[in-house]
């Protein structure tokens, strides 16, 4: 009799999938989505900037006309700042390029599932052609379709979006680490205290 298995996945089927999936795709996904949060994070501190000239400009003015800078320090004058052209520019091509990041990881996430799927499907399907005859004598005929139907589409689907999914959120919640951390580095002392507490969970 058939049963079905409850409670957490064991690693070696996810081992398996990655095998099926292959280093150099897993890799290549791994690296894409790297670089797109990467582009994201450094749009958002050029985004920082940008919005100090404002701050360093009034500085500036303030300083020139007291005849110098804050506490005698010497503020650089806002013609040596980026103009307004270049700053868009650069962040039109932050935005280009993570848009080409975003696009060559999805398009190679989906032909690694693919791929994934196409070898786990062979493989099945050469395991029950060699099967001895007392098997197809014993197994319904139901049973083994629903291997190479439900089970199948669930590796063609639910496996490969969960995987991007999983994927997207672990690069999102890294990306807001790093940017907090960057404007409030005493955040890293609590966030040792949080990842304590979630895995004791």
């Amino acid at each position: 009799e058939e049963k079905s298995k409850t409670g957490r996945v064991n690693w070696r089927v996810y081992l398996t999938y990655f095998r099926a999936v292959g280093l150099l795709f897993c890799l290549g996904v791994v690296i894409t989505y790297i670089l797109a949060h990467g582009l994201s994070l450094g749009s958002n501190f050029w985004l920082v900037d940008w919005t100090d000239d404002a701050r360093r400009i009034a500085q500036f003015n303030g300083s020139s006309s007291r005849g110098g800078g804050v506490n005698g320090t010497t503020v650089a004058p806002p013609a040596e700042s980026w103009s307004r052209p270049q700053r868009i520019g650069i962040l039109a091509a932050f935005g280009l390029l993570q848009a080409l990041a975003i696009f060559w990881g999805a398009f190679i996430s989906s032909i690694a599932c693919l791929r994934a799927s196409r070898l786990l499907h062979n493989n099945l399907l050469n395991r029950v052609l060699a099967c001895m005859l007392t098997f197809f004598e014993s197994t319904p005929l139901g049973r083994i379709v629903n291997r190479f139907s439900s089970d199948v589409n669930c590796v063609d689907r639910d496996l490969a979006e969960k995987w991007r999914t999983m994927l997207r959120i672990a690069f999102w919640l890294l990306e807001a680490l790093i940017a907090v951390s960057f404007a409030l580095p005493w955040f890293l002392v609590a966030l040792i205290g949080i990842a304590a507490m979630f895995h004791g969970v």
